[in-house]
């Protein structure tokens, strides 16, 4: 395994795979979300999300030490660099137990204050308590589970990673429900969550060692590999503020302003938009480490070439799924949650789903960046972002709701524009109009008359019937069809290297 070139076709193989997972995740999420929240009340989803989100702030304790270990993990791989390898999991680990250990120990004693700073009613206090005690010990677990799928994600074994996350999804969606059925609680679910990062910890561990027989933990801290992890990792740390911001922290800022039951209105829409993120995210992530692996080998002409083919590939996919998610926001909440969720829901779903477009553009530029090292870059403008969170997020919420804090994260993604310019004029050398053209020039228009029809159509009461939905279809394989006739995707191509050897 160790250095041993990654292939094309190892690549596709892992984006397989990753899509798998995201397909099986997707459609568990789907099929029993509705009932989930049906038991537990709006209220009661919306204080499990709350939960459950303060695991989601590992991501603050993280310093960013994952994407360090999956890029020097990767470069050692590539290196044959055994000790390396070793180190640099054994040294990130060590200050994720540090951590993770100060943060189960800040969630179980200010307890109290967090829950009522979150407004959680009298009747949901006391199972929300137990289950805040028991996201204390969670929160430990996903911490540590986090530095092993990262080094498996150096291996480029994102196989196994797929396998855990199937497995383990659709174990833990069908004991949620099982025991909701036979009259479990808010308690019982909150559990199971914590079980489930217990249970990914050990299989990724026991994955990892199998797969790299060398590896062995130790608890002499290695204090040059740390330096050398958290030179790069560190300044991903303001990065990783943004991420938590809207993923986790603007469920917190709704539910402080405008208690519990909002969050569920707020979270489930959001979640459509993680969802085509996420298979997005599952395809293209494999990019980063083979990115390191590249900048290791001084290959800058492959590395363009990902940088431009990439962006284009990921538009090609993301433009339109999440197009058609703003289009038909009311209907796919509609069918999914039913018309009273869909009418306080859609607005934000449609907001969320074009505030997706312009974050998903800078998804494969900084994947290459960061692989590269350049991760101060990525640091610097990452602090416009957070400026936005911080500012626009308390702001519109307070003054528009759960639709002001849409749009606080549709604006806060708006300087990611500007590090796009800079990593492909500055890092990659290239020009920025041709850039933008051969990555988004066919989107144009299509955005522009998706902007018109919402604006036509926000009031029609039509667009919750059922049989919207095919008709977004088929806008969907018209668009897809078009980017493969037109030539804009080059799938014949695509294909004849998959079926190649490199």
């Amino acid at each position: 395994m160790l250095g041993q070139k990654t292939s094309s076709r190892k690549l596709f193989t892992n984006s397989v795979y990753n899509t798998a997972s995201w397909f099986v995740i997707v459609l568990v999420g789907i099929v029993f979300t509705p009932y989930i929240v049906r038991k537990l009340t709006v209220e009661g989803y919306g204080v499990y999300a709350l939960l459950t989100g303060l695991i989601g702030y590992y991501g603050l304790l993280d310093l960013g030490l994952g994407e360090g270990i999956t890029k020097f993990v990767s470069e050692c791989k590539a290196k044959g660099d055994v000790t390396g390898v070793v180190k640099s999991i054994n040294a990130a680990l060590q200050v994720q137990m540090f951590f993770g250990v100060i943060g189960s120990t800040v969630l179980i004693i200010f307890a109290e204050w967090i829950l009522g700073w979150l407004k959680v009613s009298p009747g949901f206090s006391s199972p929300a308590k137990i289950g805040l005690y028991l996201i204390a010990v969670g929160f430990l677990f996903t911490m540590l589970s986090g530095t092993y799928v990262s080094a498996l994600k150096g291996l480029q074994s994102y196989d196994m990673v797929s396998k855990i996350n199937m497995g383990m999804n659709i174990a833990l969606n069908v004991l949620i429900v099982a025991y909701l059925a036979f009259g479990g609680g808010l308690v019982e679910v909150v559990a199971l969550s914590v079980l489930y990062a217990a249970v990914s910890f050990y299989l990724s561990f026991r994955i990892l060692v199998k797969l790299f027989p060398a590896y062995r933990f130790s608890f002499d801290f290695d204090r040059q590999y740390f330096t050398r992890l958290f030179h790069f990792s560190g300044f991903l740390f303001l990065s990783r503020i943004s991420t938590v911001f809207n993923t986790y922290i603007v469920r917190f800022v709704i539910a402080f302003y405008l208690g519990p039951a909002m969050v569920t209105f707020y979270f489930i829409p959001s979640r459509v938009s993680q969802i085509f993120g996420g298979l997005l995210s599952s395809v293209f992530n494999v990019v980063f480490p083979f990115a390191s692996e590249l900048g290791a080998n001084n290959e800058i002409d492959k590395l363009r070439k990902i940088f431009t083919h990439g962006s284009r590939w990921f538009a090609a996919i993301a433009v339109p799924l999440f197009l058609m998610t703003a289009v038909f926001s009311k209907t796919i909440l509609h069918l999914w949650m039913g018309q009273e969720f869909a009418e306080k829901g859609w607005v934000v779903l449609m907001v969320l789903s074009f505030g997706a477009i312009i974050g998903s553009i800078s998804t494969v530029p900084n994947l290459v960046t960061m692989g590269l090292g350049y991760s101060k870059v990525i640091s610097v403008f990452s602090l416009f972002t957070v400026l936005c969170y911080v500012i626009l997020v308390p702001l519109l919420t307070k003054f528009f709701g759960i639709v002001g804090a849409a749009w606080a994260i549709f604006f806060a993604q708006i300087p990611g524009l500007f590090l796009i310019i800079y990593e492909a004029r500055v890092i990659m050398g290239l020009n920025v109009f041709e850039y933008f053209r051969e990555s988004l020039g066919f989107h144009l228009v299509p955005c522009i008359g998706a902007i018109v029809f919402v604006s036509l159509t926000a009031k029609n009461p039509m667009l919750y019937g059922n049989a919207w939905i095919f008709g977004c279809v088929a806008v969907m394989v018209i668009y897809f069809g078009a980017m493969a006739l037109s030539g804009w995707l080059p799938v014949g191509e695509v294909l004849r290297r998959v079926k190649g050897k490199t």
